[in-house]
Protein backbone atom coordinates (compact mmCIF):
# COMPACT_ATOMS: atom_id res chain seq x y z
CA UNK A 1 0.00 0.00 0.00
CA UNK A 2 1.38 3.36 -1.06
CA UNK A 3 0.83 6.39 1.13
CA UNK A 4 -0.21 9.60 -0.55
CA UNK A 5 1.92 12.48 0.60
CA UNK A 6 -0.05 15.28 2.16
CA UNK A 7 1.50 18.59 3.05
CA UNK A 8 -0.19 19.34 6.37
CA UNK A 9 1.54 22.70 6.76
CA UNK A 10 0.27 24.11 3.48
CA UNK A 11 -3.28 22.86 4.02
CA UNK A 12 -3.34 24.18 7.57
CA UNK A 13 -2.17 27.57 6.22
CA UNK A 14 -5.16 27.70 3.89
CA UNK A 15 -7.47 26.72 6.75
CA UNK A 16 -6.15 29.56 8.95
CA UNK A 17 -6.49 32.06 6.10
CA UNK A 18 -10.09 31.01 5.63
CA UNK A 19 -11.11 30.94 9.29
CA UNK A 20 -9.35 33.97 10.74
CA UNK A 21 -9.61 36.52 7.95
CA UNK A 22 -12.85 35.56 6.20
CA UNK A 23 -14.54 38.84 7.10
CA UNK A 24 -11.58 40.89 5.77
CA UNK A 25 -11.08 39.01 2.51
CA UNK A 26 -13.19 39.56 -0.56
CA UNK A 27 -12.00 36.34 -2.19
CA UNK A 28 -8.90 34.14 -2.37
CA UNK A 29 -7.48 32.33 -5.39
CA UNK A 30 -4.77 29.69 -5.60
CA UNK A 31 -2.76 28.79 -8.66
CA UNK A 32 -0.69 25.76 -9.62
CA UNK A 33 2.60 27.17 -8.35
CA UNK A 34 1.18 27.23 -4.81
CA UNK A 35 0.90 31.02 -4.97
CA UNK A 36 -1.96 32.73 -3.16
CA UNK A 37 -3.83 35.78 -4.42
CA UNK A 38 -5.92 37.63 -1.85
CA UNK A 39 -8.35 40.47 -2.52
CA UNK A 40 -9.17 42.49 0.58
CA UNK A 41 -12.51 44.20 1.10
CA UNK A 42 -10.91 47.33 2.56
CA UNK A 43 -7.66 48.54 4.06
CA UNK A 44 -8.85 48.92 7.66
CA UNK A 45 -6.95 45.96 9.18
CA UNK A 46 -4.03 46.13 6.77
CA UNK A 47 -1.30 46.25 9.41
CA UNK A 48 -2.83 43.33 11.32
CA UNK A 49 -3.03 41.15 8.19
CA UNK A 50 0.55 41.84 7.11
CA UNK A 51 1.82 41.37 10.65
CA UNK A 52 0.13 37.97 10.79
CA UNK A 53 1.59 36.85 7.46
CA UNK A 54 5.07 37.99 8.41
CA UNK A 55 5.44 36.66 11.96
CA UNK A 56 3.29 33.53 11.95
CA UNK A 57 5.52 30.44 11.66
CA UNK A 58 3.07 28.74 9.34
CA UNK A 59 3.27 31.51 6.76
CA UNK A 60 6.58 33.27 7.32
CA UNK A 61 6.35 35.79 4.47
CA UNK A 62 9.38 37.82 5.55
CA UNK A 63 10.30 39.39 2.21
CA UNK A 64 8.29 41.95 0.29
CA UNK A 65 9.16 41.93 -3.39
CA UNK A 66 7.11 44.74 -4.85
CA UNK A 67 4.42 47.33 -4.34
CA UNK A 68 2.59 48.42 -7.46
CA UNK A 69 -0.51 50.45 -8.25
CA UNK A 70 -2.99 50.20 -11.11
CA UNK A 71 -5.12 53.20 -12.06
CA UNK A 72 -8.65 52.26 -13.16
CA UNK A 73 -9.73 55.71 -14.26
CA UNK A 74 -13.42 55.03 -14.92
CA UNK A 75 -14.09 52.90 -11.81
CA UNK A 76 -15.66 54.20 -8.62
CA UNK A 77 -12.67 52.94 -6.62
CA UNK A 78 -9.91 54.20 -8.85
CA UNK A 79 -6.63 52.82 -7.48
CA UNK A 80 -5.78 49.18 -6.89
CA UNK A 81 -2.74 48.53 -4.69
CA UNK A 82 -0.83 45.23 -4.99
CA UNK A 83 1.68 43.90 -2.48
CA UNK A 84 3.85 40.93 -3.49
CA UNK A 85 5.26 38.93 -0.58
CA UNK A 86 7.57 35.95 -0.79
CA UNK A 87 8.36 33.03 1.47
CA UNK A 88 11.74 31.47 0.72
CA UNK A 89 11.22 28.64 3.19
CA UNK A 90 8.13 27.16 1.50
CA UNK A 91 8.95 28.61 -1.95
CA UNK A 92 5.68 30.37 -2.56
CA UNK A 93 4.34 33.89 -2.95
CA UNK A 94 1.31 35.76 -1.80
CA UNK A 95 -0.25 38.69 -3.63
CA UNK A 96 -2.43 40.96 -1.50
CA UNK A 97 -4.65 43.38 -3.45
CA UNK A 98 -7.19 45.98 -2.44
CA UNK A 99 -8.92 49.00 -3.92
CA UNK A 100 -8.69 52.39 -2.27
CA UNK A 101 -12.25 53.19 -1.27
CA UNK A 102 -11.71 56.79 -0.19
CA UNK A 103 -11.69 59.89 -2.35
CA UNK A 104 -8.66 61.42 -0.64
CA UNK A 105 -6.29 58.64 -1.85
CA UNK A 106 -4.55 57.68 1.38
CA UNK A 107 -3.74 54.37 3.00
CA UNK A 108 -1.70 53.10 5.94
CA UNK A 109 2.03 52.73 5.56
CA UNK A 110 3.70 49.38 6.20
CA UNK A 111 7.13 51.00 6.39
CA UNK A 112 7.81 49.99 9.99
CA UNK A 113 6.88 46.35 9.23
CA UNK A 114 8.92 46.04 6.01
CA UNK A 115 11.80 48.53 5.92
CA UNK A 116 12.40 48.12 2.18
CA UNK A 117 8.87 49.33 1.48
CA UNK A 118 9.75 52.95 2.26
CA UNK A 119 11.26 53.54 -1.18
CA UNK A 120 8.30 51.93 -3.00
CA UNK A 121 5.80 54.00 -1.03
CA UNK A 122 7.69 57.17 -1.92
CA UNK A 123 7.64 56.19 -5.58
CA UNK A 124 3.89 55.47 -5.51
CA UNK A 125 3.23 58.81 -3.83
CA UNK A 126 5.38 60.62 -6.39
CA UNK A 127 3.83 58.99 -9.44
CA UNK A 128 0.19 58.45 -8.37
CA UNK A 129 -0.43 60.84 -5.48
CA UNK A 130 -1.45 58.14 -2.98
CA UNK A 131 -0.50 59.36 0.49
CA UNK A 132 0.84 56.79 2.97
CA UNK A 133 0.05 57.60 6.60
CA UNK A 134 2.94 57.22 9.09
CA UNK A 135 5.65 57.16 6.42
CA UNK A 136 8.46 59.26 7.84
CA UNK A 137 10.18 60.18 4.57
CA UNK A 138 7.44 60.82 2.02
CA UNK A 139 8.90 63.18 -0.58
CA UNK A 140 9.43 63.29 -4.32
CA UNK A 141 12.17 61.07 -5.71
CA UNK A 142 11.52 60.78 -9.45
CA UNK A 143 10.20 64.22 -10.35
CA UNK A 144 11.26 67.80 -9.61
CA UNK A 145 10.44 69.35 -6.23
CA UNK A 146 8.27 72.01 -7.88
CA UNK A 147 6.51 69.48 -10.10
CA UNK A 148 2.73 69.78 -10.16
CA UNK A 149 0.59 66.71 -10.71
CA UNK A 150 1.24 62.99 -10.74
CA UNK A 151 2.57 61.62 -14.05
CA UNK A 152 1.28 58.03 -13.98
CA UNK A 153 -2.35 58.92 -13.43
CA UNK A 154 -4.60 58.39 -16.43
CA UNK A 155 -5.86 61.99 -16.35
CA UNK A 156 -2.35 63.49 -16.57
CA UNK A 157 -1.61 64.80 -20.11
CA UNK A 158 1.00 62.90 -22.10
CA UNK A 159 3.05 66.01 -22.82
CA UNK A 160 2.72 67.51 -19.34
CA UNK A 161 2.04 71.08 -18.31
CA UNK A 162 5.51 72.66 -18.43
CA UNK A 163 8.42 72.34 -20.78
CA UNK A 164 11.99 72.87 -19.70
CA UNK A 165 14.63 74.64 -21.80
CA UNK A 166 18.05 76.20 -21.42
CA UNK A 167 18.37 79.93 -22.06
CA UNK A 168 21.83 80.79 -23.48
CA UNK A 169 21.57 84.50 -22.73
CA UNK A 170 20.74 84.07 -19.05
CA UNK A 171 22.67 80.83 -18.62
CA UNK A 172 19.76 79.26 -16.71
CA UNK A 173 17.31 76.43 -17.03
CA UNK A 174 13.81 77.88 -17.38
CA UNK A 175 10.27 76.55 -17.49
CA UNK A 176 7.48 77.68 -19.77
CA UNK A 177 3.96 76.38 -20.38
CA UNK A 178 3.60 73.81 -23.15
CA UNK A 179 2.48 75.28 -26.48
CA UNK A 180 0.97 72.93 -29.00
CA UNK A 181 0.58 75.39 -31.88
CA UNK A 182 1.51 74.15 -35.30
CA UNK A 183 2.36 76.17 -38.36
CA UNK A 184 -0.16 76.12 -41.17
CA UNK A 185 1.05 73.80 -43.89
CA UNK A 186 -0.14 74.02 -47.44
CA UNK A 187 -0.18 70.68 -49.21
CA UNK A 188 -0.18 70.75 -53.01
CA UNK A 189 -2.05 67.63 -53.99
CA UNK A 190 -1.87 68.30 -57.72
CA UNK A 191 0.84 66.12 -59.11
CA UNK A 192 2.95 67.01 -62.15
CA UNK A 193 3.26 63.38 -63.04
CA UNK A 194 1.28 62.31 -66.06
CA UNK A 195 -0.29 58.90 -66.02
Amino acid sequence: MKLISWNITKNFNFFIIYKIFINNFFFITFNFNSDIQIYLKNNLNLYLIFNFFKYNNLFYYKTILDLCVIDYFFNKNRFKINYNLSNFFYYNKIFINYFLSNNFNFTNSLNNLFLSLAWSEREVWDMYGIFFLNNINLKRILTDYGFKGFPLRKDFPLIGYLEIYYNNLLGEILYKPVELNQEYRFYNLNSNWNF
